[in-house]
């Protein structure tokens, strides 16, 4: 879209280049709190949710076994993952627990080292084990090697 919008100068590069500074610009982070704020977010109370977990939640890290590159992740084992613990539904009528959930700090193709934090769970002091630990860990594929990476833009037609 880049490309057919002319902001990338009609260069392939130039979009990739733009793919991968914009999102980290201040920029974007404010055009990011208009839309949320437009949508009857309230801008303060996300960024306090941010900072403290609330009362009867922890963090549960999710570090890496091994050294090497994230090759994968299966998000629907991710999302099964977080339903289980209340963070989504499968019928209708399930409560959906709204502070459940997993923050991904690494993405395909990253490097790790053995201990790295890969992701986080965001779960009830109750559902915090090391069998759920492991649960979300099984999610990602680390290699020794890394991924071919597919290119964004296959082909302009």
């Amino acid at each position: 879209m880049l490309f057919l919008s002319g902001r990338g100068k009609n260069k392939l590069e130039r979009c990739l280049q733009i793919i991968e500074e914009e999102p980290s610009s201040s920029r974007s982070q404010e055009l990011f709190k208009v839309m949320f704020e437009s949508q009857g977010g309230n801008w303060s109370a996300f960024i306090k949710a941010k900072e403290n977990i609330p009362k009867g939640y922890r963090i549960l890290p999710v570090a890496s076994t091994q050294s090497g590159f994230v090759r994968g992740c299966d998000a629907l084992k991710i999302g099964e993952w977080v339903q289980s613990r209340g963070g989504g539904r499968r019928k209708v009528t399930d409560v959906v627990d709204h502070r459940v959930g997993v923050v991904l700090r690494r993405k395909q193709g990253d490097a790790v080292e053995k201990g790295d934090v890969i992701a986080e769970a965001i779960l009830k002091e109750e559902d915090v084990s090391e069998e759920n630990q492991n649960m979300s860990l099984s999610a990602f594929e680390i290699g020794t090697q890394p991924t071919n990476m597919l290119p964004l833009i296959v082909e302009v037609i």
